[in-house]
């Protein structure tokens, strides 16, 4: 199964709370400003602003390449200064949080007939409210692993999971396309503050400044997971990558992601994938707990990596204003920074925030 224009739509529909509408390009997907928010910055759908750079958060979001270190890249900060956060960037792009938002999945051939295409639908005007997905049919499978990651993290929040897609893990064993976690501490601590559900993106975590959430079913807890996978849809072949991360020790377990395999390559690992287009997960056959030792450091770095996320929901004058509160100094290096995150638990991080939102100060 390669995933066309039509099979989006209809996915969609049976995944996430939206509504099918026409649009000039074709039939569209409405949802909402923050449901859009996430699905852009997870599939690099693009905010139909400009004819020549459509604008996603894609790619901005990023806070560290590898797990189990400190080391920044350029993205939610830059030279220990927040820059690509939801707060600026809505405050840059208002439109963001206003209005519902239309998924269009565009077929194209290349960039040039995709430039054609919008300019024939839409002459020179354009529209923020559109997201346009591109499925490029020119590349094997269509090139929609990042789709794919989308369903897989979605799946997981709506199962009471925090979910991340293309996590960090290092330089020798590569970027996993999916991680999904169970953290009882954590995940009870921001359901009792009704700030998120259990189940949620990390993303979310920046999100709560800008695209406050107050109503969510509530979900069951489960028992502490760590869980990783690969998102495939030109080949089936994945088993050798998914062995490098559960190489870690930091995953009891992993699943291959692929939207029209049928079965588990190995009766140790589980499967996702789309089935009458809807979303279909196989628990691996074989139980067995592929986590080590190195998983308890892992926990706390994730812990630390978290807050990240939350201090990113400040301004740069109030990060330095939290600083203080906590430690009586203002950021100076990045020591300090690193030491914001890690010596103040996620309970502390997400509770002082929660009375800041309220209050508007520490």
């Amino acid at each position: 199964m390669s995933i066309r224009a039509n099979d989006v739509i209809e996915i969609l529909s049976n995944t996430i709370p939206g509504a099918i509408v026409s649009t000039p390009l074709g039939i569209g997907y409405e949802i909402s400003a923050r449901e859009a928010f996430v699905f852009s910055a997870i599939t690099g759908a693009s905010y139909f602003e400009n004819h020549i750079y459509p604008f996603t958060p894609k790619g901005l979001l990023k806070i560290f390449y590898n797990a189990m270190d400190f080391n920044f890249v350029t993205g939610i900060f830059d030279n220990l200064q927040l820059k690509n956060t939801p707060t600026y960037i809505t405050q840059f792009r208002p439109y963001l949080t206003k209005n519902n938002k239309t998924i269009i999945p565009v077929e194209i051939q290349s960039e040039k007939n995709f430039r054609e295409t919008l300019k024939k639908a839409f002459g020179q005007n354009s529209n923020p409210d559109f997201l346009l997905l591109k499925i490029d049919l020119s590349k094997k499978g269509f090139g929609m692993e990042p789709f794919m990651e989308f369903l897989a993290c979605k799946y997981f929040c709506l199962n009471g999971f925090i979910t991340e897609n293309q996590i960090p893990l290092s330089h020798t064993l590569g970027s996993p396309d999916f991680g999904g976690f169970v953290i009882q501490e954590i995940q009870k601590e921001i359901e009792l503050l009704n700030m998120l559900p259990k189940g949620f993106n990390v993303l979310e975590l920046s999100m709560l400044r800008s695209f406050p959430l107050t109503t969510f079913k509530p979900i069951d807890i489960l028992k502490d997971t760590f869980m990783v996978g690969e998102a495939k849809t030109s080949t089936t072949i994945m088993e050798a990558q998914i062995r490098k991360y559960l190489s870690s020790g930091f995953y009891n377990y992993a699943f291959e992601i692929h939207p029209s395999k049928s079965k588990a390559t190995s009766s140790d690992l589980g499967l996702l994938s789309i089935i009458n287009n809807k979303i279909s997960y196989t628990e691996p056959i074989k139980s067995e707990d592929h986590s080590s030792q190195n998983q308890v450091q892992y926990r706390k770095w994730l812990e630390s990596y978290f807050n990240c996320y939350i201090i990113s929901n400040y301004e740069n004058d109030e990060l330095n204003e939290l600083n203080q509160f906590l430690t009586g100094d203002v950021i100076q290096d990045k020591i300090d920074l690193v030491n914001l995150v890690c010596q103040h638990s996620f309970k502390t991080h997400i509770n002082i925030l929660r009375k800041f939102l309220s209050n508007g100060s520490f």
